[in-house]
């Protein structure tokens, strides 16, 4: 395996000033070796290896600042596993900003990371409600400063189309029904150790620093995101099973300049409304890769982080969570915006 903490000759890779004194370009350079070193992807984790996901802490998902698995467990022998979203296609981006009044990266990122994965293995077999869960896990590389990340999805329990671009995505995956899957369930009430708001990926820490590092005077971010494919994604994959792995599927479609997803924004939970902010652009292939399944990280933020700037969305935002909860399965989705 690519040891990126050992390429820096660090001891822990990012509670030290080392990398963070590198140029969000150096970077990208650093994980593009590691990504490319082995593009086999990883191993789903078996039966005991998920098990562990109950035993660990999820505040480490949220509180720790960098770009490579910490070490865990006894004298931090251990390097943390992916255990959700374990195989996924990675490609270095680019954040294509428009006009739009948010702060920090809102405003444009060159060096960014979009890794396309599903939750658990697909299902190919028979017609099932949740053949694939997809989801993205987006990194935005700064100057001098910790990455900022979030995750989009479409649903918890997954979708009936084998399509990975099928639907669109968002941070604020709708809340699991009463009734959803014992397994999700059981997921969820593990993220709820962490934060209130399971479901929702906070957008503050993408405001805060821009991609040159430099800090927002007065930190602006929209309530939630929308991820709308392009159109030549949605209409390139079939809904049904081929044959052939969805990773292979999806990895042969994204090739440098590919537009990937438009990027939409809520300003506020009192209006479903939402305005074209950006889109992420490939800036090379789409490719498996062992060191981006077993090894990148992708930090959390909390949505208690976004209340901590705008308290007033706490109670629409528990109202609509609650709404969403009572719902049965398959529950509430984010409508989909029209292809052209």
């Amino acid at each position: 395996m690519y040891d990126l903490e050992s390429d820096l000759n660090l001891n822990g890779p990012y509670d030290n000033s080392t990398y963070q004194s590198y140029t969000a370009a150096q970077k990208m350079t650093l994980l593009m070796n590691a990504i490319n070193k082995d593009f086999t992807p990883a191993d789903w984790p078996n039966a005991f290896e998920s098990g562990e996901l109950f035993l660990e802490s999820m505040d480490t998902s949220f509180d720790f600042e960098g770009d490579d698995f910490p070490k865990q467990g006894p004298f931090d022998l251990l390097t943390r596993k992916k255990l959700i979203h374990s195989v996924g296609v990675i490609v270095n981006s680019e954040f294509v900003a428009y006009r739009n009044n948010y702060t920090g990266v809102f405003q444009g990122c060159k060096n960014t990371f979009v890794r396309l994965s599903v939750a658990q293995p697909v299902v190919t077999t028979g017609n099932p409600d949740n053949a694939m869960a997809p989801g993205l896990g987006i990194k935005f590389l700064r100057d001098y400063t910790p990455s900022a990340n979030t995750f989009a999805m479409y649903s918890l329990v997954g979708q009936s189309s084998y399509n990975f671009f099928a639907h669109d995505l968002t941070n604020h995956v709708p809340e699991l029904p009463s009734d959803g899957p014992l397994a999700v369930q059981l997921l969820r009430r593990k993220f709820l150790t962490a934060s209130e708001y399971a479901p929702l990926a906070g957008l503050s820490k993408l405001a805060q620093y821009d991609e040159k590092g430099r800090f927002a005077t007065s930190v602006n971010f929209p309530f939630r995101l929308h991820f709308h494919p392009n159109s030549t994604l949605h209409f390139g994959s079939p809904d049904y099973y081929t044959g052939e792995e969805w990773e292979y599927q999806v990895g042969i479609q994204i090739v440098p300049g590919q537009h990937l997803y438009d990027v939409y924004a809520q300003d506020n939970p009192w209006s479903d409304s939402t305005s074209l902010i950006g889109k992420f652009v490939a800036k090379g292939y789409g490719t498996t890769s062992y060191f981006a399944d077993k090894t990148l990280f992708f930090q959390h933020t909390r949505f208690e982080s976004d209340l901590k700037y705008n308290p007033s969305w706490e109670k629409p935002t528990k109202d609509l969570l609650n709404k969403q909860r009572a719902m049965k399965t398959p529950g509430y989705h984010y409508p989909d915006l029209a292809w052209k």
